[in-house]
């Protein structure tokens, strides 16, 4: 799409306001299809399929040549760049909210396996509006509902990334970025090894931290960890060349637990590098608070 019509399509898509009722895909009014897209029959109300209510905080009408993209996305592994299951697109509604449903085949959903599902209003290849967060559906306990909320420059990465490798490039910049931070540091002596830290803090308290641990026997530990909203997020830990990694989705589910060799830790293991880096955030906190650098 040209970028002159992009640029009106979302200063439309800015100016709306309101609430309307609910419309579905019966009854509602449909902005035009892109050329060349041809717009799908409707999905009867018996079709097996996820089904929900999609809506925009603040926003009730939609300017003519959008489409809606609706993806059941398999993160089963979350190593591996997730498949698109199944997959939806269709001229967006003129109104909103907008009752919602994207067929899928039973047959080829594996119960032990999960799902998510994502939806974006799009202008060609722009996502205007997208699912900010995966939303679990059809296993593990999630139903056939999912009630979506888009977001200005939301949507989920598209599927040509593993979760697990998004987390290490959003490792890597928040390394990058801890120059322009405030840092703190210390250090301590414990029975039989020499502790060493510095973190790194910005508006929102701690973002990053580092600690090595060197032992009487010349072993030497180095750990980073990564925070979002006050939690441990990213974590690695290096010893002996040996690199493991953890990080948690905005979900809250582990989408990486890996070493260079291909090994993951057990659930005691994670456990315990979590208290470490809950701990140091704390440490790192309460003297970020006090002044001290």
């Amino acid at each position: 799409m040209r970028a002159p019509l992009l640029l009106a399509l979302t200063a439309a898509l800015l100016t709306g306001c309101g609430q309307d009722t609910p419309t579905s895909q019966a009854t509602a009014p449909a902005a035009a299809p892109q050329q060349g897209v041809a717009a799908p029959p409707p999905v009867p109300a018996s079709a097996t399929a996820v089904r929900g209510r999609l809506a925009i905080n603040g926003l009730s009408k939609i300017p003519p040549g959008l489409q809606l993209r609706l993806r059941l996305l398999d993160r089963t592994d979350p190593s591996i760049v997730p498949p698109v299951v199944f997959e939806r697109i269709e001229p967006a509604p003129a109104a909103l909210p907008y009752d919602y449903a994207l067929p899928y085949d039973p047959a080829k959903i594996d119960a032990a396996g999960r799902y998510v599902i994502d939806a974006a209003l799009v202008a060609g290849d722009a996502v205007l509006y997208g699912t900010p967060n995966s939303v679990w559906v059809l296993t593990q306990g999630a139903g056939d509902r999912a009630d979506l909320t888009l977001e200005r420059g939301g949507g989920l990465p598209p599927p040509d990334i593993s979760p697990a490798d998004l987390l290490r490039q959003e490792f890597e910049r928040m390394e990058r970025s801890i120059g322009g931070m405030k840092r703190v540091s210390g250090e301590r002596i414990e029975e039989k090894v020499t502790v060493a830290w510095d973190a790194f803090a910005d508006s929102s308290g701690i973002r990053f931290a580092r600690q090595v641990v060197d032992d009487d026997k010349g072993g030497k530990v180095t750990y980073q960890f990564a925070y979002k909203d006050g939690e441990p997020w990213i974590l690695r830990r290096e010893e002996g060349g040996v690199i493991h990694m953890l990080g948690w989705a905005a979900d809250g589910t582990l989408a990486l637990n890996r070493d260079n060799n291909d090994k993951s830790w057990d659930a005691a293991q994670i456990e315990a590098i979590r208290n470490l880096a809950a701990n140091l955030y704390a440490e790192a906190s309460a003297k970020l608070k006090g002044g001290a650098g």
